[in-house]
């Protein structure tokens, strides 16, 4: 305040004399209605009347001042001068609560500065009010009010929601009605705009024990997610019936925690098909199928929500309760069918398969989310794998020129197939044939019992020598080379789709062995092929020798692969210190070696590769590289020749692998010492005694290695 004192002067002139004296700081300024509690002063948002404003020291120890809003919500209260502060509003309604704090893209003068909750709820945080400073309105508090003022029950009805859960969209012209604990309607109201925001109802209600029924509006159900998320100011609060369940309303009590979603109904679709060629694709000439049970289910397979048969065609429609997550299920309708692989079709969700065919999901879909406002969807479709028709217990697969003896391979019709019991007679036979588009199929109508199958080998194909590989016996060959299944047991009810049968065209492999003269590795026209060779097809593991061959006069050999698959060539030196030439020289693989040297593979090619329906191959050769000096057979000598202990020595190479023969007649030879190798060059061997009555026996030693 600025006070003038006149002082009369000697010269009589007057003099004003200005003094200072301090009059308080104002601080203000606005209590607003924030409507879609963002914590920001929004068009439409007025101020609100009537409410008590403090002024208080920072430690909150001292009331300084107080004033209440006026009709537009602004307020003025006064400080003593410099110093620090805080600002406390008094809430007028239990319905009431303060906005976010600090919020509104950090515009001081829009935002709102009470803390919503906490030890400083009510009041600002300290603020300074610097000296010189007389006066500051930045200080504004918002009120989110979800009631009328009065009013003790409401408050939200929302749509759309994805998960029964706010916010959702608010939801106008839903008819409330408030029920007593017996269902006699007490008060009716009608969902409506609060401010901006929609959905909002009320009753004003002593204290009682209630139900409120919120009436389906046309096109729409009630959320079945009810009671979900754990927050209960945020959830949907109705069952199917629109219903609450029974509440209590206190003396002083204002609930604000009984809310109501509504969904629209989705549509969901669309297709069940045969997959004949189980390829997970809708395919020409592969028709729907009548009769399949499809259900929807909430994503956590807890809750089944709806259910339809397909039609003749296959088609389907099933009905969700509005947006959200779920799943649809299709129930196969014969034990011998199966689901199609997922998600193929080559990303064309039109045409695939979308139904989890193994696993924790098995028959039911991934979970999908129906976004709000999607009214529609035909997406969701499930292949169907017949294995055999229907009625039939025993089946499935005949194929050729597999790679390893394991599915798919290719269909093999006209395979006869014959049914045994235990004692081997033949009780049914079939051919194999034709399923829909699928090659291959057989199957057998048998009761209950033990059986073995027997598969006839076609001309020119021998059983795959890879029986029950890969470990899934769905998918590999059961029978041995006689074309033979083990036994098996047909239990009642059960049905046998695992029994199948690989067959495969011989394969021709060679060629050379030669005498690599100038140790390149490389066969030049001068260099000649080495008769009397061991020469043997193996497995690409090694673990399966499946051929054996002896090179000719010329050098060459051949040998049987059983059809497609991974083989490695192994050659046996004549002597063990002939070495092997390089592997791989040049580019030209007509005119290379192909064995390898390191001690891993020593003697063997790198795997290679039969691709199916392949006859014959001749790349794989072998050069050798003989050390000079003569080439001599070991010297062989029988050293004891008592019957019962004959012993044999012989010499040969260190670290050969040996085993020795037996012959009463020169003619034929049997094994009687099994495979070992040598430490010494020089070898005294004992033989096993002679059989009773032997009159002669004749002993050779075959080198293996």
């Amino acid at each position: 305040m600025k006070i003038f004192s006149p002082l009369l002067l000697r010269s009589g002139f007057l003099l004003w004399l200005l003094t200072l004296t301090a009059s308080g700081v104002n601080i203000g300024n606005f209590v607003w209605h924030d409507f879609d509690a963002d914590g920001t002063q929004d068009a439409g948002e007025p101020g609100i009347s009537g409410v008590t404003v403090q002024l208080w020291n920072s430690a909150k120890t001292s009331l300084l001042d107080s004033a209440v809003t006026n009709s537009t919500g602004n307020y003025t209260v006064t400080a003593a001068g410099a110093g620090n502060y805080r600002i406390r509003i008094v809430l007028p309604s239990l319905h009431q609560s303060f906005s976010p704090k600090n919020l509104a893209g950090g515009d001081d003068q829009k935002d709102s500065d009470i803390n919503p909750s906490g030890a400083d709820l009510g009041f600002t945080d300290v603020f300074t009010i610097a000296p010189n400073v007389i006066s500051t309105t930045i200080h504004d508090a918002g009120l989110i009010s979800e009631l009328p003022i009065g009013h003790t029950i409401g408050n939200y009805v929302f749509r759309s929601s994805a998960d029964g859960t706010q916010p959702g969209s608010g939801f106008n012209g839903v008819t409330v009605q408030l029920l007593n604990s017996a269902g006699g309607v007490l008060q009716t109201t009608v969902s409506a705009a609060m401010g901006p925001l929609n959905g909002r109802y009320s009753f004003d209600a002593p204290p009682g024990t209630y139900r409120l029924k919120f009436l389906s509006p046309g096109g729409y159900v009630p959320s079945p997610d009810q009671n979900n998320g754990g927050d209960d100011t945020l959830d949907s609060d109705i069952n199917a019936n629109g219903e609450t369940a029974l509440f209590s309303l206190a003396a002083g009590q204002v609930r604000t925690d009984l809310d109501a979603a509504f969904v629209n109904l989705v549509n969901i679709g669309n297709f069940v098909w045969h997959d004949f060629d189980s390829d997970g694709a809708q395919d020409a000439g592969e028709p729907g199928i009548g009769g399949v049970t499809v259900q929807l289910w909430n994503s956590g397979k807890t809750s089944l929500l709806d259910s339809a048969v397909t039609s003749t065609s296959g088609t389907y429609s099933i009905t969700a309760p509005g947006p959200g997550s779920y799943r649809v299920r299709v129930v196969l309708p014969s034990l011998n069918q199966s689901f199609s692989p997922k998600n193929l079709a080559g990303g064309d969700d039109q045409k695939d398969s979308d139904i989890n065919p193994s696993g924790a999901d098995l028959g039911f879909t991934d979970s999908f989310t129906i976004a709000p406002n999607v009214i529609s969807t035909t997406i969701f479709d499930a292949g169907l794998i017949s294995e055999l028709p229907i009625g039939h217990t025993i089946g499935n697969y005949v194929f050729r020129n597999s790679a390893d003896g394991t599915q798919p391979g290719f269909g093999f019709n006209g395979v006869t197939v014959q049914l045994l019991n235990v004692a081997g007679d033949v009780l049914q036979t079939t051919v194999s044939a034709a399923l829909g588009s699928q090659n291959g199929r057989y199957s057998f109508d048998a009761p209950p019992g033990t059986y073995r199958l027997r598969f006839l080998s076609p001309a020119g194909y021998v059983p795959s020598p890879d029986r029950n590989n890969g470990g899934d016996d769905t998918l590999d060959s059961d029978i041995n080379a006689n074309g033979e299944t083990a036994l098996f047991i047909l239990a009642a009810g059960q049905v046998r789709t695992d029994l199948d049968a690989a067959f495969v065209n011989l394969v021709n492999i060679g060629n050379l062995v030669w005498n690599d003269a100038d140790e390149d590795g490389l066969k030049d026209a001068a260099e000649p092929g080495i008769p009397d060779v061991v020469v043997e097809l193996w497995n690409s593991a090694k673990t399966q020798r499946l051929d054996s061959a002896v090179t000719n006069a010329s050098g060459f050999y051949a040998l049987t692969a059983p059809g497609p698959g991974d083989y490695r060539i192994w050659v046996l030196r004549p002597l063990a210190t002939d070495l092997f030439s390089p592997a791989n020289a040049g580019a030209d693989d007509l005119a290379d070696s192909d064995i390898l040297s390191t001690p891993a593979d020593f003697g063997f090619s790198a795997t290679f590769t039969i691709a199916p329906n392949v006859i014959s191959t001749t790349i794989h050769d072998a050069g050798l590289i003989f050390l000079p000096g003569p080439r001599t057979i070991p010297d062989l000598a029988i050293l004891t020749l008592d019957a019962s202990a004959p012993s044999l020595s012989f010499t040969g190479p260190v670290g050969g692998t040996y085993l020795i023969e037996r012959s009463t007649n020169l003619g034929s030879w049997a094994t009687t010492v099994s495979s070992f190798t040598t430490s010494g060059s020089k070898n005294l061997i004992n033989l096993p005694a002679l059989p009773p009555a032997t009159l002669q026996a004749f002993w050779r030693v075959h080198r293996t290695r």
